[in-house]
């Protein structure tokens, strides 16, 4: 009897040793699974905001390459002109010299 007892409190022991183990070893678990939780939404949310940054980058980028060509396009437009003024001053010179 007294060994039955003892073997059923070792047995008690036991199961208590696992189950503590056990609770230990969830929390354990639950915590790691919580730090990887916030590590992939921390990682997230900066390529997140990297992408959104790329975005923006590559937006006033294009503003800046399409501003770049207006006033390409208007200093050639002006040039054109300038030439064209050039040559109708030289022509109402040549007429007036002319007759």
């Amino acid at each position: 009897m007294y060994k039955t007892k003892e073997a059923l409190g070792l047995t008690f022991n036991e199961h208590r040793t696992n189950a503590l183990a056990k609770y230990s070893g969830a929390r354990k678990n639950i915590r790691l699974l919580k730090y990887y939780f916030y590590y992939f939404y921390y990682y997230y949310y900066y390529y997140y905001y990297y992408y959104y940054y790329y975005y923006y980058y590559y937006y006033y980028y294009y503003y800046y390459y399409y501003y770049y060509y207006y006033y390409y396009y208007y200093y050639y437009y002006f040039y054109y002109f300038y030439c064209y003024y050039y040559y109708y001053y030289y022509f109402y010179y040549y007429y007036y010299y002319y007759y």
